[in-house]
Formats: structure tokens, sequence, C-alpha cells
């Protein structure tokens, strides 16, 4: 092979493998990894898991902290209380800078603004405040309230409760506190389980909240019998909680009733309420001849006879009477003789005289005594 010829050959090699290079990176740079095997019929697992992981990266706190408070978990905001110390400023107007108090009437005065309420308000609450009353004076001021002092009262923070609670007295308050809330934290309302299977004796009608010497419009029967949580409302340090006690004088329901018990006395409610907040008749009630035995201020008893079948049917003459506190209503037997009907009253009513003051005794203090419940 000649010089000429092996220069040739020489090059071609040159070229094949040049372009083998080439052809390899290409290809190399031409591979994609191969997509997972996923089965029909199985979640894309690692799809989900790069969603996942991609979820963390963008919430992940630490990476880009943000500009509120890092702590998501605080509670809402401190509200003032009379006697809290402020420092009030407007930027780039350093002779508005003062110290003011929070009154006992729960105002503050500013410069320019006068006489605003603070007392529980937050911090953003009067800076908005008084942000719009200032444009008057100013072109978008922006104003800065630093806390100088807290008053005691609110590191405090109490409300009183007392009347037909389980543990009644002076709390602490916690911050955000609802009235139900207090409420459980005093134990609950008054229950005589003894008597009446868990229920409560609280006047709910008679109680109230009181704050600053002036009740507030809060219906405690709404809310602690029907949940009508619009009057839960947040309580403030020195509010004062009375739940009202019932009238010593129950109601009693005897006879052919699936329950016979002692109803507390919280307000009048009819011969109907009464015998179906016992459970109705029991199959062998009269209801024909139902018994009310009211008692008058003289101490005289009176018998009223209610034919109850005919009234809840419509066509009787009798009415759907109010029953009182102290009042005493009895079913008797079906088939029982006139006679024996008239005997039994005056059992039930002797037997009752000499329990009622081991009831009254029961209502003002269902931790001492304890009784049997079956009266007839």
């Amino acid at each position: 092979m000649n010089i000429k010829n092996a220069k040739l050959v020489l090059t071609i090699i040159m070229l094949a493998v040049f372009y083998a290079g080439c052809a390899t990176a290409k290809k190399d740079s031409a591979q994609v990894p191969p997509a997972p095997v996923v089965e029909a019929d199985q979640p894309q697992t690692l799809t989900k898991q790069v969603n996942e992981m991609m979820k963390s990266f963008e919430s992940n706190d630490s990476i880009l902290p943000p500009l509120e408070s890092s702590s998501k978990k605080d509670a809402a905001p401190y509200t003032l209380y009379t006697g809290d110390l402020l420092e009030i400023s407007v930027l780039e107007e350093p002779e508005m800078t003062r110290d003011v108090s929070v009154l006992p009437d729960g105002t503050i005065t500013y410069l320019l603004v006068g006489e605003i309420k603070a007392k529980g308000k937050t911090i953003k609450d009067v800076r908005l405040e008084l942000e719009k009353a200032l444009t008057e004076y100013f072109v978008k001021p922006r104003v800065s309230i630093i806390i100088k002092k807290v008053h005691e009262e609110a590191l405090d923070a109490f409300v009183s409760m007392m009347g037909a609670l389980k543990n009644p007295g002076k709390f602490k308050l916690s911050k955000d506190e609802r009235l139900t809330d207090a409420v459980a934290d005093a134990g609950g309302l008054l229950y005589i389980n003894d008597f009446m299977g868990g229920r409560s004796v609280a006047n709910l009608n008679a109680s109230y909240i009181s704050r600053d010497g002036v009740k507030l419009d809060v219906d405690f029967d709404k809310l602690f019998r029907l949940g009508d949580m619009r009057f839960d409302i947040p309580l403030e340090s020195g509010d004062f909680i009375y739940i009202g006690e019932a009238d010593t004088n129950a109601i009693i329901v005897l006879g052919e009733v699936t329950t016979p018990q002692i109803i507390p006395h919280n307000r009048d409610i009819s011969l109907v309420e009464a015998i179906s907040r016992c459970g109705g008749f029991t199959e062998k009630g009269c209801k024909s001849e139902v018994i009310v035995l009211k008692a008058s201020p003289d101490a005289e008893v009176k018998c009223v006879k209610i034919n109850l079948e005919a009234l809840l049917a419509g066509t009787g003459k009798d009415k759907n009477i109010l029953i009182e506190g102290g009042d005493i209503v009895w079913v008797p037997e079906q088939g029982m003789s006139e006679y024996a009907r008239y005997a039994g009253y005056l059992l039930v009513f002797a037997e009752l005289v000499l329990k009622a003051y081991n009831v009254r005794d029961q209502i003002r203090f269902p931790q001492i005594h304890r009784y049997d419940t079956n009266f007839y």
C-alpha cells in the first residue's frame, strides 16, 4: 500500500470514528428514562409521590417564612382592657406621638380625633378607626400603636358565677372564652339525679349575665335548651353570670304514667305537657279521669278531674289546665271504683305531704340526700 492509499484509508477511518462518536452522542442525548410501568388497575403512585413532594416543598415554611407571625396556632389577637397604656404615633408626623390610657369608661382620647371606644377592640380595630378619622388632616395617614403596659386585670381576667351551678364561684377567664365555656368550668347546670333522672333544676328563664352593671340581652333558655348559639357570647373580665334556681315547689306526676317523677318548676306547664314529660300513659292508665290536686295559699287542696282522653280527641269540655309549682297530677288505674279512686287520692296526698320537706331539701342540697324514687 503506497503512502497515498494509506493516507486515504487513515482519513476514512478517522471520519468513521468521528461520525460514530457523533451518532453515539446523539443517541445518548436522545435517550429518555422509561416511564415507570404501572398496572392498569393500580394508582399512579409515583405521580402521587411527586405531587406530594412538590406540595410539601411549596408549603414548607422553613424555605420562605410568611410575612405575618410564624406561629399559625396563636390565639385571637389581644383585646384592650381598661387601664392599658398605649403609645400612638403617625408615620412622618412626630408631633402626633402620644401615650394614652384606656379609661374606666373604655375610651381613649387622641389628638385631632377626640374620644373613641377602645375597650374590647383589637389594636388593628383601633388603628383603622384612627386612620379613617385622621384622613381629614393627613394624606393617607399610617398609624402605629404599641402596648406599653397591660393592666393587671387583663393579665388576671375573671368572671363570677352564682346560682344553680354545681360549682359556683369566681373563675379565671381564658382568652376567647364564651358563655357555655364558663358554665362548663363551673361544673354545668345543677341536676337532681336521685329524683329526676338527670333533669336540671336551673331556671333558665330567670338567668342573666351582667356587664358593667347592665344586663345583656342573652336568652339562656334558647342557648342551653335549644342550642341557639347566637346567644353564646364572648365574655369579658368582670362579667357576672347568674343561673336562676327552680322553684322548690316542684310538680309531681304519679300513677299510671310511664315514668312517674318530680318535675322542677322552672315555669308553669300544661297538663298534657306534664303527662308527655313522664312518657305518657301506661296501658292501665285511665285517660278519662286524670286528677290534679292543686294546693291553695290557705293550705286547702282543690281536686280537679280532667277527661284528658276527650280533650285530646277534641270532643271534651275540659281545658288543658296549667300545672303550677306544688301541684300533684295523678293518673288512676282503669276499672277502679269511685271509692277506691278517692281513697287513692287521699293516700297519695298524705304520703306526699310527709315527703314535701325532703323534696325541698333535695332540690336545694342534691349532694346530701338520697331517696328512693319509687313513690307509686
